[in-house]
């Protein structure tokens, strides 16, 4: 009560809780003409669903990488878990675009006009993709490229991704050592019936 009833401190912005709802308020003052307080107006506005969002953005943000690109492709900002698994600094890559953590075959292909085209439709891309980190380090990242809209239409992309480049190579690694025991000894694969699925050449 002392915040709201010195003109001094206005406007003034808080969020409340009411049971399930989370209310955002706003209290301005209300002068009149010959600058005389004269008491506040208070306005008020149901976030409930905005801070769940927020609090499971901000969840996400701590444990996965996360970056945010313009609809061009330009890079807005980055958090840390990002920077930390392609080796770079956020002044390194702000403003850049994405395709510089591209193979440049694949960043100046067709395909890739239609990965970006397709989030500007406002239609999310999922998936396993191969990324190039500073100092041409080769990553593997599971992640999602989530177009967010404002008035029913997009307006930037956020990536969630996780690291998966050591199991890429954990299972690149296994499979060479199964074709190098192929290669050492006879091999036949059957079905459960007992059918050949396949055999190798020893």
């Amino acid at each position: 009560r002392r915040i709201l009833s010195n003109p001094a401190n206005m406007p003034h912005k808080a969020d409340i809780q009411i049971g399930p709802l989370t209310l955002s308020l706003l209290v301005t003052a209300v002068m009149s003409q010959t600058g005389e307080y004269l008491g506040n107006a208070l306005e008020w506005a149901d976030v409930t669903e905005k801070r769940k969002m927020e609090q499971q953005s901000s969840a996400m943000s701590k444990s996965q990488a996360v970056i945010e690109f313009n609809l061009d492709g330009t890079i807005v900002t980055a958090n840390d878990n990002f920077l930390a698994c392609l080796g770079y600094t956020l002044d390194e890559i702000k403003g850049k675009h994405h395709r510089m953590f591209c193979d440049p075959v694949w960043a100046n292909s067709a395909e890739y006009s239609a990965f970006w085209a397709k989030l500007n439709r406002g239609e999310f891309d999922t998936g396993v993709y191969k990324r190039i980190g500073k100092g041409g380090k080769e990553i593997w990242i599971e992640a999602s490229y989530n177009p967010v809209l404002r008035g029913g239409k997009p307006y930037k992309v956020v990536k969630f991704a996780t690291d998966i480049t050591d199991q890429k190579l954990k299972a690149a690694e296994d499979e060479g050592k199964l074709n190098a025991l192929s290669r050492a000894q006879a091999v036949i694969e059957f079905t459960p019936a007992g059918d050949i699925l396949t055999a190798s050449q020893n």
